[in-house]
C-alpha cells in the first residue's frame, strides 16, 4: 500500500478535515503540470498522512496527524 504525505498549514488543515478532501495549490505558477502529475500518483485505497507545518509564533504544535485512506480520486479539478 502506498502512503502519501501532504504538507498543510494551520489555515488549510481545518478545511481539509472539514470537507474531507486533499488538494494542491500552486502559488504564482503558470504551469500546473507538476501539480497534476503529483495528484495523479494518488490511488483509491492509498493512505495519506498530513504534516502540519506551523509558524513558531502561532502557538500551534506541528507534526504528523492521522492516517487517512483515499476513498476516490475523482473528480480531479484544476482551478485558476
Amino acid at each position: 500500500m502506498t502512503t502519501h504525505v501532504f504538507i498543510v498549514n494551520e489555515s488549510s488543515f481545518p478545511i481539509h478535515l472539514q470537507y474531507l478532501f486533499a488538494g494542491t495549490r500552486a502559488s504564482d505558477a503558470d504551469d500546473h503540470t507538476g501539480l497534476l502529475s503529483d495528484i495523479k500518483r494518488v490511488r483509491a485505497g492509498d493512505q495519506v498522512k498530513f504534516y502540519l507545518e506551523t509558524k513558531e509564533s502561532s502557538g500551534i504544535d506541528g507534526g504528523f496527524f492521522g492516517v487517512f485512506k483515499i476513498a476516490a480520486v475523482n473528480p480531479i479539478v484544476i482551478g485558476e
